[in-house]
């Protein structure tokens, strides 16, 4: 026992007060034993001896080893639940929680007091990098983590300047292309080396910036097309008016020059009819009467000829109006698609000059007809003065030469009634032609103004620095 070797006991027999020596030393052994065990115990953290040792109390009043074994399990149980409670906030998030080193005495205090200082060093570069993370989120780029660390907190330190001075160079590049964007210029890119998902970041605004440069390019491009087709659709609108003014000017003198031929007609019906009242006063030359007679029905035979001709032209006419009123409608139709080209609307519109110069053309030979008609008139005329004069001759031959006469009033109402309803004809032609003629010069209006919005279009695009 004397070399701390407790592992023997007194086993040989005594009498007397042997005997009681070697229980005496015996009871010791146990009790030292159970001490050994307990502190054994103590060492792996067992502290169930605890229980039992308070309950036994003090052996004697000068037993100070029981309730110095109860101190010590107490104030490491009360030592491990401390830091046990430290622990509990640390995984729960709660770093402002401190050991009591107050409860504790010697070394006991001092793990306590180095478990704060070890909270301390912790929770100081946790809590500024909190605080530089949070000024992050709100946006500010201009904090830096400052505090002296070592080891661990010292490399955290550096990795979070360092994405600070990283983010902060991101945001200001990219800040300044985004800038420069919308000040117009998208002749710009991010031209540094990201890393990660900032290159994401860096190739989307390239991209945003590269697909604003092409559509504005495309843009500008399609503005420019639509400015020379505005322009010529614009021109030929013009051109079109113009010649439909014209043609519409040609028709309604045309028109005039109808009613003129109605006119004369009409006074030939009349002459006819005095001619017959002079046929009473025939009395002489019958057969030169008949000649003559005859000569007069071939002349107004003629002029039926040349009436009809006339109709066949005004026919072509109306034709041709009817064709201009389906080429205007065409021309509608190009004019909505010039957006893009101005080449059909060139095609109907010289479709259009074409028609125009037939109508010119039909109203020229409808001219020549018609003079044509009023010199056979003429002739006629004569021929019934003559016959007329020959009648005075010729009595015997009055009554037939006056319903000859009356025949020849007859035809020439008749023809002076179709060329009132060619003249109604040819109004409306007129019409048609100065509708069309307002359609065309609405067309250029529109024309004009699809110019102008063009050239603002270019205008707004221009403001814009594209990529060459």
């Amino acid at each position: 026992m004397t070399h701390n070797d407790f592992t023997q006991k007194v086993e040989c027999q005594s009498f007397g007060i042997f005997n009681n020596t070697a229980k005496s030393i015996n009871a010791l052994y146990l009790a030292l034993n159970f001490v050994v065990d307990t502190i054994n115990q103590i060492a792996m953290g067992d502290m169930q001896n605890l229980v039992y040792l308070q309950k036994a109390g003090k052996q004697s009043e000068n037993d100070h080893l029981g309730p110095s074994m109860v101190k010590l399990i107490e104030n490491i149980s009360n030592l491990v639940a401390e830091t046990e409670k430290l622990t509990i906030s640390a995984v729960q998030g709660d770093l402002d929680n401190r050991g009591d080193s107050y409860r504790f005495q010697g070394e006991y205090a001092k793990v306590i007091e180095g478990f704060n200082s070890t909270l301390d060093a912790i929770t100081a570069p946790i809590k500024e990098a909190s605080v530089v993370l949070n000024q992050l989120s709100n946006g500010n780029l201009n904090v830096l983590m400052k505090g002296l660390y070592a080891g661990e907190n010292g490399r955290m330190k550096n990795d979070i300047n360092t994405l600070v001075k990283f983010l902060k160079c991101y945001v200001n590049e990219i800040t300044e292309v985004l800038v420069e964007m919308s000040n117009g210029n998208l002749d710009v890119e991010i031209t540094a080396n990201y890393i990660g998902d900032f290159q994401t970041i860096k190739s989307s605004i390239n991209l945003i910036a590269k697909s604003f440069n092409d559509m504005l390019a495309e843009i500008d491009v399609a503005a420019g097309q639509v400015e020379i087709g505005a322009r010529l659709i614009s021109e030929g609108g013009q051109a079109l008016s113009m010649g439909t003014t014209e043609q519409s000017d040609s028709i309604q003198d045309l028109s005039s020059y109808m009613a003129e031929i109605a006119s004369k007609t009409k006074r030939n019906a009349v002459n006819a009819s005095e001619a017959s009242n002079w046929a009473i006063d025939v009395q002489n030359n019958a057969e030169e009467s008949n000649h003559q007679m005859s000569a007069m029905i071939n002349a107004m035979a003629d002029i039926n000829g040349a009436s009809n001709n006339i109709s066949k032209i005004i026919k072509v006419i109306d034709e041709i109006a009817f064709q201009t009123n389906i080429l205007a409608l065409n021309a509608a139709v190009e004019a909505a698609r010039a957006g893009q080209h101005g080449k059909g609307f060139a095609v109907v519109a010289e479709e259009v000059r074409t028609l125009a110069a037939r109508s010119a053309e039909a109203a020229r030979e409808t001219t020549g007809l018609i003079e044509g008609s009023i010199e056979k008139v003429s002739v006629g005329t004569m021929i019934a003065d003559k016959t007329a004069a020959s009648l005075t001759e010729i009595s015997e031959q009055i009554e037939k030469v006056t319903e000859s006469v009356e025949k020849m009033a007859k035809s020439s109402n008749d023809q002076a009634l179709d060329i009132d309803k060619i003249v109604n004809v040819i109004e409306q032609i007129s019409k048609v032609v100065q509708n069309y003629s307002v359609n065309a010069e609405e067309s250029a209006a529109s024309s004009e103004e699809l110019f102008s919005q063009a050239e603002m279009l270019k205008e707004m695009v221009g403001t814009f620095e594209l990529k060459k």
